[in-house]
């Protein structure tokens, strides 16, 4: 029984490490998987001129360091990102790139406190030299972190989605695409995560019954061996003394044929002694005998 309780803990330990080894490969592979960063766009118009307005003619005129600019449609492109990830970035870089029909004219970036900054790169746009293409860094970038950045647009694309990318070893989801696949994506990933979990922990325990049921049985053919070998051991004690009874009957037998030999031996000696040593009786009354007259 001790042996079978040994066997029991040795398949419970190792049905365990097992599922333990699984679990921990796939949370790695979960893990260490490239982390989504989600970000989202929204756009306002702020001043747009009217087609075909004849002789009237409106513009939007900005000050800038000194100097007025005219523009004939503003925008304004407002751009959130998070970080969605597991992982934190002391500094993390991402690109704005923007439809051919617009340029950017003014970036407004903010983070949530002062110690969360955003930094626009050191050629900005402005509206003396308008750009397409805007980077951003962020210090820091950790979980949960998130920053805005106002980019104010002249052009005319009527709100075309811009590009934003990374060089960073992240993927970047924007928010209406992560809600029904990346999260469905997810959820697949943890729904197949836990019924694995589920596989192993049944696989786990059935191997551990089979043992023990497999050791149950053995122990019970063991017993049942021993019993057969003690049963077995005793009949054949049991047939030992049986022939040595019927050694000693045929013994004691063949004692009283040689003793019945020797008695008929003595009666027959006996007998013949005593036939021929026996003398003939004469008649005591003369007329009894049968010679004499009447």
């Amino acid at each position: 029984m001790a042996d079978l309780h040994w066997v029991q803990i040795a398949v419970s330990l190792v049905a365990g490490g097992m599922a333990g080894q699984v679990i921990r490969i796939a949370y790695e592979r979960w893990s260490g998987r490239v982390q989504p960063v989600v970000y989202e766009t929204s756009f306002d118009s702020v001043f747009a001129s009217a087609p075909h307005a004849g002789v009237l003619q409106a513009q939007a005129q900005v000050s800038y360091d000194g100097q007025e600019y005219q523009f004939e449609s503003l925008s304004l492109l407002r751009i959130r990102i998070k970080n969605t990830s597991n992982r934190d970035h002391d500094a993390f870089t991402f690109g704005i790139t923007l439809d051919e029909a617009d340029s950017a004219v003014l970036c407004s970036p903010s983070g949530a406190d002062r110690h969360h900054k955003i930094v626009e790169a050191s050629d900005k746009a402005n509206p003396a030299a308008p750009k397409r293409q805007l980077d951003f860094t962020c210090t820091p970038f950790n979980r949960k972190d998130q920053y805005d950045v106002r980019v104010y647009l002249s052009g005319t694309s009527e709100g075309n989605e811009p590009a934003v990318s990374t060089a960073a070893a992240v993927r970047l989801v924007q928010k209406e695409i992560i809600e029904p696949a990346v999260r469905t994506k997810e959820l697949m990933l943890a729904m197949s995560l836990s019924v694995a979990f589920i596989m192993l922990g049944v696989i786990a325990l059935f191997t551990t019954y089979t043992v023990w049921e497999g050791m149950s049985l053995v122990q019970k053919t063991n017993r049942v061996a021993t019993e057969a070998d003690a049963i077995n051991a005793e009949i054949l004690e049991q047939l030992e003394r049986v022939i040595d009874q019927g050694k000693r009957i045929s013994e004691l037998e063949q004692q009283v044929r040689e003793k019945a030999q020797q008695g008929k031996k003595t009666i027959e000696s006996f007998q013949s002694q005593r036939g021929d040593g026996q003398p003939s009786a004469s008649p005591s009354n003369p007329s009894e005998s049968p010679d004499s007259p009447e």
